[in-house]
């Protein structure tokens, strides 16, 4: 009788470890099926995606394609430059995100939104942090440190502090924004 207990446990363990293996399978499919695999990651960038689509749709020659059917590098012909895209280097570590939304009309493809940031400086203490921000116009922010200063471009949002902020506690940033017809949403 204790033996047969014994067995309907490892029974459900290894069906649960086949269930884990075979949704594992599948992420690991739908994520070459998709592009969003390991080697493809700037597949998942809205900047690459818009770089890529302005390029499909203006039909530019200048980028030579090495390989077309697998994850190719890029480079423009008349520059050399290597196109591919990278992530920034990190310089603070973002621990959690509020993000409070408020649409008006749906119809009208805007919102208003506040952003609250917590982060925590990683080597040293932070004098600046550049944030994405393509499509917002941003309205205020603040600094659970006091007031900061701000500029805003099309693509990013640069915040200043004076004095730089500390390693050796937790910071916030509230952001206030708003948005008038998406680019991906």
């Amino acid at each position: 009788m204790k033996l047969s207990r014994i067995d309907g446990v490892f029974g459900r363990i290894s069906k649960a470890a086949a269930l884990i293996a075979g949704l594992a399978a599948c992420g690991l499919a739908r994520a070459a099926d998709t592009g969003l695999g390991a080697e493809s990651g700037a597949d998942g960038c809205l900047e690459h995606r818009l770089d890529r689509a302005a390029e499909r749709e203006s039909g530019d020659a200048g980028l030579v394609n090495t390989d077309a059917d697998a994850d190719a590098v890029f480079f423009d012909e008349a520059t050399g430059k290597n196109l591919r895209n990278y992530p920034p280097d990190r310089f603070v570590d973002f621990l959690h995100m509020k993000l409070q939304m408020k649409f008006e009309k749906l119809e009208d493809c805007a919102f208003t939104a506040t952003e609250t940031l917590t982060f925590k400086p990683i080597a040293m203490p932070t004098t600046s942090l550049k944030l994405n921000e393509v499509g917002l116009k941003i309205k205020n922010v603040t600094s659970d440190e006091g007031k900061v200063e701000f500029s805003a471009d099309d693509d990013s949002l640069t915040v200043r502090f004076d004095p730089p902020l500390s390693m050796d506690k937790e910071h916030s940033l509230t952001i206030d924004y708003s948005c008038d017809h998406p680019v991906d949403g």
